[in-house]
């Protein structure tokens, strides 16, 4: 079973006229917003909000088997004060996942939410989205989030609930190039053995970005790679890094388009 989708308001209609499937990964967004602005993000906003009655119909009638399930996909899952309900309903449900129950986060908003009923919803994984821990460099990358509040979320989340695996997702640029490094021995600190890390992308004409300030981030050619050959060194035998050049971000985003998901080399090892 290799098939994954990505379930939202925007492709409700075509994901209900879909014959009942069984899935790999689905990634699901409650609602169709966020509350940060990362200067990098293409992903345009709205105020839908799916609604609980329908995605309970569509685990019923559209989901035969189903492997593994991401909350938050390309928006902000915490931003919804219905999260926990979507997640018990699923749990729940037939359709119920085998293998693992994701949430996929910024982390901002992590203290609002009862990690408990979490968990005995079936929560096993924590992916944050995090580029650095140095406040300044974190401010002008993601539209002036405070790193403090984040940090303390996910270490006393991590020190609460410590079966659960924290996975952190980092996009690189010009502006924190210099504090991965720092930042992986911060994860590490708290328990966190996983790391994605992705180098920024650019689709100049994109009506969400700024062409001009998006230009000036782009990591030139080369930098990426010696960041992975550097890193891949310095924590050999204490965490798995999986490196994604900007390349690999297109031909991810193509194929969870298609419902292809390819499992990361990280992802294997898990």
């Amino acid at each position: 079973m290799s098939l994954a989708a990505h379930l939202n308001v925007n492709c409700l209609d075509v994901m209900l006229n879909k014959p009942k499937l069984s899935y790999d990964w689905l990634r699901f967004d409650t609602n169709d917003n966020c509350n940060l602005n990362c200067v990098y993000c293409h992903n345009s906003r709205s105020k839908r909000l799916f609604e609980l009655p329908i995605f309970k119909t569509f685990l019923e009638e559209k989901v035969d088997e189903l492997n593994n399930f991401q909350f938050g996909c390309r928006m902000e899952p915490t931003l919804d004060n219905r999260l926990i309900e979507f997640m018990e309903t699923l749990h729940s449900s037939n359709a119920r996942p085998t293998q693992s129950i994701a949430l996929q986060t910024n982390g901002t908003l992590l203290h609002r939410h009862d990690g408990q009923r979490m968990i005995d919803a079936g929560l096993t994984d924590i992916q944050l989205s995090i580029d650095t821990i140095n406040q300044n460099v974190f401010g002008t990358q993601r539209g002036g989030a405070k790193i403090g509040k984040i940090l303390n979320n996910v270490t006393h989340f991590s020190e609460e609930f410590p079966e659960v695996r924290i996975k952190f997702i980092v996009t690189v640029s010009k502006n924190n190039l210099d504090y991965i490094e720092e930042l992986v021995e911060f994860g590490l600190s708290v328990g966190v053995k996983q790391f994605v890390i992705r180098e920024m992308f650019h689709i100049p004409g994109s009506a969400n970005v700024d062409d001009q300030q998006m230009s000036k981030l782009v990591l030139p050619k080369g930098h990426f790679d010696e960041l992975n050959e550097n890193l891949s060194s310095k924590f050999a035998g204490q965490a798995f890094l999986n490196f994604i050049d900007s390349k690999g971000i297109f031909e991810y985003n193509d194929q969870v388009q298609v419902h292809s998901y390819p499992k990361t080399s990280m992802e294997s090892q898990s």
